[in-house]
């Protein structure tokens, strides 16, 4: 998984002390909401990918898994999936996935409720205003320490299943040899 930083916008660092006029500010305070709107489509699409690429293993799994069923007996099969069960795994992935849809979903309603308010602040001037950008600016920290913890937590869990993974195929290929020199075996007795 590739690390990504959110990077705010140059004119939006200083917010605070600008001396633009209120309609410039609430117009600026718009664009941050937008801005952060599209992180976070960004990030849902970062993890679309990563659904996708779980589910391509998991297939693949599932495939290598058939095939040595026709070949192994029923409790050399067992042995295999005791050892190699990456499908709860998968299943724990798209749970925290799911997790993760909910609150994007729910900070795309704040900003929402953002864009609404800033028309109101032209009516109601620089305290409300300056309420909406410490607010944006709390919910882009936020956005950045989840998008980390979750880029660390997804690498944890990539490198644990390649180990799982790695492990169940040199157990599958040792079976796999076990059988074939048994056979060879019988077919000398025979």
């Amino acid at each position: 998984s590739e690390r990504r930083t959110i990077m705010l916008p140059d004119p939006l660092l200083s917010v605070g002390e600008t001396n633009l006029p209120l309609e410039d500010r609430a117009l600026q305070a718009s664009e941050y909401a937008n801005f952060l709107r599209d992180e976070l489509e960004k990030l849902y699409r970062d993890m679309q990918a990563s659904s996708k690429e779980a589910q391509a293993r998991e297939l693949a799994l599932e495939q290598n898994r058939e095939l040595l069923e026709k070949k192994l007996s029923d409790e050399e099969i067992a042995k295999i999936e005791a050892q190699a069960n990456c499908q709860e795994m998968i299943r724990g992935q798209q749970r925290k996935e799911a997790r993760m849809r909910d609150a994007i979903e729910a900070l795309n309603r704040q900003l929402g409720f953002l864009k609404a308010d800033v028309g109101a602040f032209k009516a109601d001037a620089n305290q409300d205003l300056n309420s909406l950008y410490e607010i944006a600016d709390c919910l882009a920290k936020r956005l950045s320490r989840y998008i980390d913890d979750d880029i660390a937590d997804r690498k944890e869990r990539d490198d644990l299943r390649k180990k799982e993974i790695d492990q169940a195929n040199s157990e599958m290929a040792a079976l796999k040899s076990d059988l074939e020199t048994a056979n060879r075996n019988n077919e000398k007795l025979v």
